[in-house]
C-alpha cells in the first residue's frame, strides 16, 4: 500500500490523545518511547497497539521526534492550547487533511450525498486501499471526519461539508479586563505572569534541558519554533514550512 493510500489505525481524536498525553506529563514536553506507553498504559513500546497508534499520531502530524525525544508539534498545540476560539477547530481539520487519502476521499465527496457504505468501500479500494483494510479504513476515515467538524454542518453522516472559519481573539472574561491582578510584594506565594503566548510557551517548554543535541533535532526544533511564531502572529506559511509539516 503506497503513500497516498496509508490510513491510521486510529482516529483523530484518538490521536490527539496521545499529543495531550505527551504535552500534559512529559518533562519539558518531551518524553521517551518507553515513558509514552507507560503513560498510555501499554505493556511495552513491542505492544502492536501502541505502535499502531503512535503511528496514527505521526500520520496527522500531530508528534514527531523518536527514541527518547518525542514531543508534539505546533499543530496538534493549537488544538490543545487554541490561542483563538477557532484555532482548534481549524487545526483539527488541518490535521485531518494531512492523510492523503482522507483529502482525496473529501474532494470527490465533498458537498454530495454520501453513498451507502459498500459503495464508499469500493472508493477507497480504488484509491490503493486493500479490499480487506477497506471497512477498517472506511471507519476511521468517518470517525476522523466527524470529529474534525466535516458532518457538524449537515448534522448527520451524510454530507462532508469543510465549514467556514474565521479568525476572532478570545473574548477575555470581566476580570481580565479589569488588567492583572496586582500581587502584592510580601506574598510569597505569588504566581509569576507568564511572558509569552501559549503556543510559545509549548515550543520553549521542549527546549533540552542538559542532554546534547544532534543536528537533525536541532534542525528540526528551529522549523518547531518558526512555525510557532507563525500561527501565533498570523504570518503565512513559507514553502519550506509547508514541507516540514509533511
Amino acid at each position: 500500500m503506497g503513500d497516498e493510500a496509508r490510513f491510521p489505525r486510529y482516529d483523530l481524536d484518538s490521536s490527539i490523545a496521545v499529543a495531550r498525553v505527551i504535552h500534559e506529563r512529559g518533562a519539558g514536553g518531551v518524553v521517551s518511547s518507553d515513558e509514552l506507553a507507560a503513560f498510555l498504559e501499554y505493556s511495552s513500546t513491542a505492544n502492536g497497539a501502541y505502535l499502531y497508534r503512535v503511528a496514527a499520531a505521526r500520520l496527522f502530524k500531530l508528534i514527531m521526534g523518536q527514541g527518547r525525544a518525542i514531543q508534539i508539534t505546533p499543530l496538534a498545540l493549537d488544538i490543545i492550547r487554541p490561542d483563538h476560539p477557532e484555532s482548534a477547530v481549524r487545526a483539527r481539520l488541518d490535521a485531518f487533511y494531512q492523510i492523503p487519502l482522507y483529502r482525496r476521499f473529501v474532494e470527490a465527496n465533498e458537498g454530495k450525498e454520501l453513498p451507502p457504505v459498500p459503495h464508499l468501500r469500493n472508493a477507497l479500494a480504488n484509491m490503493g486501499v486493500a479490499e480487506k483494510e477497506a471497512p477498517l479504513a472506511l471507519a476511521r476515515l468517518l470517525d476522523s471526519a466527524e470529529q474534525a467538524g466535516l458532518f457538524k454542518t449537515a448534522g448527520k453522516r451524510t454530507r462532508l461539508i469543510r465549514p467556514s472559519l474565521t479568525d476572532r481573539p478570545i473574548e477575555s472574561s470581566p476580570a481580565e479586563q479589569r488588567g492583572p491582578r496586582v500581587v502584592e510584594v510580601d506574598q510569597p506565594t505569588a504566581t509569576a505572569v507568564s511572558r509569552f503566548p501559549k503556543i510559545i510557551e509549548g515550543a520553549l517548554d521542549v527546549l533540552p534541558n542538559d542532554r546534547q543535541w544532534d543536528e537533525d533535532e536541532f534542525t528540526e526544533w528551529l522549523d518547531f519554533f518558526e512555525r510557532a511564531l507563525r500561527v501565533h502572529y498570523r504570518l503565512p506559511r513559507t514553502k519550506r514550512t509547508e514541507l516540514s509539516m509533511r
